[in-house]
C-alpha cells in the first residue's frame, strides 16, 4: 500500500510524516517508527502496530478500534478523542505521559495510572497461571 511517496509496511520509518486523515485499516505497520508523525483522523481499525514507536505522535480523533498495540510505543504521545474499542496492548505497551484528556489532566494522570494498574493485574495473573501449569502432571 502507498500513500504518496510513502510506502506502507512493516518497520518503515515514517516519523514527522503527516499522514492525518487517511484510511490505514487492517495495515501491518509492525515495528515502524512513526514518532512525531501526525495520525490526527485516521482511521487505523485492526491495523498491527506491534513494537512500533509512537511517541509524540499525533492520534487525536483516530480510530483504534481492534487496533493491536502490543508492546508499542506511546509515550507522549496525543490521544484525545481516540476510539479504543477492542484495542490489545499489553505490559509492554508504553503510555507514560501519554495526553487521553487535555483539559483534565488529573483524569489524564487517572487514566495511565488505570491502565499501568491493569498491567500489573495481569502481570500477577500470568505468574500464578504459570505457577498453577508447573504444579500440573500432564
Amino acid at each position: 500500500m502507498r500513500i504518496g511517496n510513502y510506502e506502507i509496511k512493516p518497520g518503515v520509518d515514517l516519523s514527522g510524516v503527516d499522514l492525518s486523515h487517511q484510511d490505514l485499516q487492517y495495515v501491518n505497520l509492525q515495528g515502524a517508527n512513526l514518532q512525531n508523525a501526525n495520525l490526527e483522523g485516521c482511521n487505523l481499525k485492526g491495523s498491527n502496530l506491534r513494537y512500533a514507536k509512537l511517541e509524540n505522535t499525533n492520534l487525536v480523533n483516530a480510530n483504534l478500534d481492534k487496533t493491536d498495540l502490543e508492546g508499542a510505543n506511546l509515550q507522549n504521545a496525543r490521544l484525545e478523542n481516540a476510539s479504543f474499542k477492542g484495542m490489545m496492548s499489553s505490559h509492554e505497551t508504553n503510555f507514560l505521559g501519554t495526553v487521553f484528556d487535555p483539559n483534565n489532566s488529573s483524569s489524564t494522570n487517572h487514566n495511565t495510572r488505570d491502565l499501568e494498574l491493569e498491567v500489573q493485574e495481569l502481570r500477577k495473573y500470568k505468574e500464578l497461571y504459570e505457577e498453577i501449569k508447573s504444579k500440573m502432571i500432564l
